[in-house]
């Protein structure tokens, strides 16, 4: 459900634990090459590249790439996929494939390689995909088909899990949870370094989407009210009206930065903020970060 090259989230944390216990990950990015500035003419034939060990890209290229939740994709795009992914299985030989869909944008194409490539599909449900305005109702729709037909269903989050298995109690006999965690050392290495009590004035620190979800008005109030300390903000920001904590003496909007970067930053903090509105999606979460800042 998001680009390798992006924000690290579950999806590429999954694939290095399952990489780091000697299995072979091959990773399709959903934007399908849009993530270039300049996107090379794809050809039917894929392209690999070297993420991390035992984990590869698949660059699997349509002749026109779609925003990746704007809609479905057509059959021919799915057939087109397919085709490029069975020949990547045939490139790596492929032995005991499992299928992980996180989108049901892969549907189509998740059935047809189950056929050819005999692959049980499971279905990583990490969001209550209602919950964005971005994404479209017809994806929204195939939710339902995925959960149907995939072989088992993991959730991120219990109260995703109790949700869906409410509104479809036949999903009970294939839902297993699989909470979020976290790489506890990288985080307790660079908290345990001395620079959590570095910083002149206590920090209260934010990592993640900035998006519709993010509160800025509770961390505008928060700032206000406590001038004496520095709110330090993480990530790239989408919701555009959260630009105007900028204009506040004590906060600081620092973008995007590389996963990498983000113990050193965090370690700093005295507080951990997670400020999101309270709604259906951000009660259907397993925030990654709380695991982050109890790491520190």
């Amino acid at each position: 459900m998001n680009d390798w090259h992006f924000r690290t989230q579950r999806p590429q944390q999954l694939a290095l634990a399952l990489a780091r216990r000697g299995h072979r990950c091959f990773y399709v990015n959903p934007h399908l090459g849009r993530q270039f500035p300049h996107p090379v003419r794809f050809s039917r034939t894929p392209v690999y590249g070297t993420l991390a060990p035992n984990i590869w890209e698949i660059h699997a290229g349509l002749n026109a790439e779609p925003v990746f939740h704007h809609r479905r994709l057509t059959l021919g795009e799915s057939r087109n996929l397919a085709s490029q992914l069975t020949q990547a299985a045939r490139d790596f030989h492929f032995q005991n494939l499992r299928i992980v869909s996180q989108f049901p944008l892969w549907n189509d194409c998740a059935w047809q390689l189950r056929r050819q490539l005999q692959a049980p599909v499971l279905y990583d449900c990490h969001d209550l995909l209602s919950g964005f305005s971005n994404i479209s109702p017809e994806i929204i729709d195939d939710e339902v088909i995925l959960f149907q037909q995939a072989d088992s269903v993991v959730f991120s989050a219990k109260s995703l899990l109790e949700k869906k298995i409410a509104e479809m109690p036949w999903l009970g006999e294939k839902a297993r949870l699989v909470p979020n965690g976290v790489d506890v050392s990288r985080f307790a290495m660079a908290a345990g370094g001395g620079t959590a009590t570095a910083a002149p004035r206590p920090i209260a620190g934010y990592a993640g989407a900035i998006d519709e979800w993010f509160d800025w008005r509770a961390v505008e109030a928060a700032a206000r009210a406590n001038p004496g300390c520095d709110f330090v903000l993480l990530g790239r920001i989408d919701n555009k009206d959260a630009l105007r904590l900028g204009e506040l003496p004590n906060v600081r909007l620092y973008g995007e930065i590389p996963y990498s970067a983000v113990p050193e930053y965090m370690a700093q903090f005295r507080i951990g903020l997670i400020p999101f509105h309270v709604n259906e999606l951000t009660l259907a979460t397993n925030p990654i970060k709380l695991f982050e800042y109890f790491s520190c």
